[in-house]
């Protein structure tokens, strides 16, 4: 992660937005200062009535008479009114669109990050950290821009140009009336500390709280089958009686903010009041003069008292500000060469020399090297945790190998774009993927300008298009939220045919026949079979029954490619009758 500050972070970002964060500024300076005028002309008016000398800001008269002093006066009271008005309007809606932009953009950005992140840091963090950090932390730095940066510099003004009127008016009160200030200031400075550390436990356990309630939606099924609904209802309100713990932390440390504000603030004006009320009785202050000091002394505390709440707002904003810089600065495992060029395949031959890969310091590869045939149908078979699905995954870098090459027609995929290596790659992993949407939505995402009929054809070759015409609204059937269910084989054909529909130069599939029947199964290494002419397709297989077509098996023991040939080669060997013997315990056992 970056070394600057969150707060550091957050300000060189809005420098990309300096015109309308000055017009935000200057309209939201007006609107807190234009208030600040009625104390001023409140005290001429007072003294302007008695028949005294009116003047504003103590040296500036105001008319020469009582009822010209009047007419001024309310004239300007009205004036103040107007102008107010106009400088609440364009301060609301100035800071609302800066906020929207910055808001917006860094969203887009996050969502991009997110998207493009590597498998690795997706499994560090987890989905629920990660909606969170993509949704209510983003949403928290809409008010620190509004309320936190923006109020900030707001402030300054609010407190110096009272300040500065008071020390010109009565340099002695001034001084009174803001003695209490650094002390209000030391003691709230080490709270304010303290409520940043605790707003940042409670980002973290509400990510763990997200990531909870996430895994109990995804695993509905297995928690209700299972019968294990009140232990994890117990382990969340676990979580949740943390979080509101934590949050009763921070309301502490803020009413102690808020107590010590209000308390020294009270007590300041007390001594202005004593003290102004002695000048007047003595002459040496007007009752206009008084009033007009503490109104304006009311405005120096009035943000002061607000403290605690402009505090809790920071430290939670800041804390978001610093979960979202950690993604943006997260860098990627998967890293694309400077150098790198478009991959240019030709055939689709795919070759591993000596190559290792480790996942989270785990060995899952070791010293793999093979060739594979282009234009081939390959099965890959082992028992589980052999490292077959890592095998598939390095050829699109979802991961990077630790050690050796990977090449593609003879060009290191480490050379070559990630745009251009996996837009040449399709990929069906072992759990469908259906995105909320319509059939024909979920398949055209393999290639968003593909015709109708070339839909269809990537169905046909998926064993789908018979379900989907069956169906009442056949391609436009709405799937997910909203809409229907697929069973998991409907779903796995679904992905197929999105898979197909791209028309890849070298198709995975991570076993794609694990949800289909045995008709379904066989219609769909039939059509790969036939497909394997404008491609080579590599696949991970337990059902050992269909590699007998294949042309090329690859078996995986321990993160080792222990054998490579055709069917007649290894169906006697050893190994092969190893894993056959664990895949009809692991059926026996679905079964």
């Amino acid at each position: 992660m970056s070394q600057i500050s969150p707060l550091k972070y957050a300000l060189r970002r809005l420098k990309n937005y300096k015109l309308r964060l000055f017009i935000a500024i200057f309209w939201s300076v007006l609107f807190v200062m234009i208030p600040m005028q009625i104390p001023i002309l409140t005290g001429a008016l007072i003294d302007g009535i008695k028949g005294g000398e009116a003047t504003i800001y103590g040296f500036i008269p105001l008319g020469t008479s009582s009822k010209q002093i009047l007419e001024l006066s309310i004239f300007g009271l009205i004036l103040v009114a107007v102008l107010y008005g106009v400088a609440a309007y364009f301060g609301t809606t100035s800071k609302a669109r800066i906020s929207r932009n910055f808001v917006f953009d860094l969203q887009r950005e996050l969502a991009y990050k997110i998207e493009t992140l590597s498998l690795d840091n997706h499994g560090k963090f987890g989905s629920g950290d990660l909606l969170n950090r993509a949704i209510l932390d983003t949403d928290s730095i809409r008010t620190f821009v509004e309320s936190t940066i923006l109020k900030t510099i707001v402030n300054v003004f609010r407190i110096i140009y009272p300040l500065m009127v008071l020390f010109i008016m009565e340099p002695v009160l001034a001084a009174i009336a803001s003695s209490l200030l650094p002390i209000q200031f030391l003691l709230t400075q080490r709270l304010q500390k303290m409520m940043r550390k605790t707003a940042r436990k409670i980002r973290k356990r509400r990510a763990k709280l997200t990531t909870f309630l996430k895994e109990d939606l995804d695993g509905i099924e297995t928690i209700q089958t299972s019968n294990v609904g009140e232990h994890r209802i117990g382990k969340i309100t676990n979580q949740v009686n943390r979080v509101e713990k934590i949050e009763l932390r921070v309301q502490k440390y803020s009413a102690m903010i808020a107590g010590i504000a209000w308390g020294l603030t009270s007590i300041g004006l007390a001594l202005t009041w004593w003290y102004g009320g002695l000048q007047v009785l003595q002459n040496n202050m007007s009752v206009g003069t008084l009033v007009t000091f503490t109104g304006l002394v009311m405005f120096v505390y009035s943000p002061i008292r607000r403290f605690a709440d402009v505090m809790r707002t920071y430290n939670k904003s800041l804390v978001s500000m610093e979960r979202i810089q950690e993604i943006l600065d997260l860098p990627s495992s998967v890293i694309e060469s400077q150098n790198a060029k478009p991959l240019i395949v030709s055939n689709g031959s795919i070759q591993f020399n000596k190559v290792s890969f480790a996942y989270q310091k785990l060995p899952v590869l070791s010293n793999v090297s093979l060739d594979l045939k282009d234009h081939s149908l390959i099965a890959i078979i082992g028992k589980s945790g052999s490292g077959k699905s890592s095998f598939l995954r390095l050829i699109p870098r979802l991961y990077d190998s630790t050690e050796g090459e990977i090449l593609i027609d003879g060009q290191n995929i480490k050379n070559v774009t990630i745009e251009s290596l996996r837009s040449q790659i399709s990929v069906v992993t072992q759990n469908p993927m259906i995105f909320s949407g319509t059939i024909y939505e979920n398949v055209s995402l393999g290639n968003p300008n593909a015709t109708m009929e070339e839909i269809e054809n990537a169905c046909v070759m998926a064993d789908a298009l018979d379900f989907i015409m069956d169906l009442e609204d056949n391609f436009q059937t709405v799937l997910g939220q909203g809409g229907i269910t697929l069973s998991r084989g409907q779903a796995q054909r679904i992905t197929i045919a999105r898979a197909l529909l791209g028309k890849p130069r070298i198709l995975l599939l991570d076993e794609p026949s694990s949800a289909l029947d045995s008709n379904s199964e066989s219609i769909l290494i039939s059509n790969l079979n036939k497909l394997k002419n404008s491609m080579t397709i590599l696949f991970i297989v337990h059902n050992l029954e269909l590699i007998k077509n294949v042309d090329q098996i690859i078996m995986a023991y321990d993160g080792k490619i222990e054998d490579v040939g055709s069917y007649d080669q290894l169906c006697s060997s050893p190994l092969y009758k190893t894993i056959h013997v664990n895949q009809e315990k692991n059926d026996s056992r679905s079964n």
